[in-house]
């Protein structure tokens, strides 16, 4: 069984390009490689269309990777329940894969493999 915590009705940020600039800057002064902002952007925009294809999305977050910014973000607002549950369930994974980072191709299929098991659990705790 898949441990969740309490969703709230009140809004906040789930996930940022600040978030994860920041995480980038903690590691790169941990002795970590720097990761370049284009591919913290792809990676941000990866994972938007992710949730949004799998339809757990309340709304087209982006709809491009044009308009991933240095303000975009991702609010508990803008995933249904099932999609703040999966980001609950492999969002540390997602994130501890930026420096680990091989390309958008192989990122996509780390989400596709997560989304099968979590699909799987989720199913099976809310039947």
């Amino acid at each position: 069984m898949t441990i969740k915590y309490s969703r709230t009705e009140q809004d906040f940020t789930l996930d940022s390009i600040p978030f994860l600039i920041e995480n980038v800057d903690i590691h790169t002064r941990a002795g970590f490689p720097e990761v370049p902002k284009t591919v913290i952007y792809r990676r941000f925009n990866q994972l938007v269309n992710f949730l949004h294809l799998k339809g757990l999305t309340t709304l087209k977050i982006i709809t491009n990777i044009e308009q991933v910014s240095d303000i975009t973000e991702i609010k508990n607002s803008d995933l249904n329940d099932k999609g703040f549950y999966f980001l609950q369930s492999c969002g540390d994974k997602w994130y501890g894969r930026l420096n680990k980072d091989k390309g958008a191709d192989k990122e996509w299929n780390y989400l596709e493999k997560w989304y099968v098991s979590f699909d799987k659990t989720y199913e099976e705790d809310n039947s």
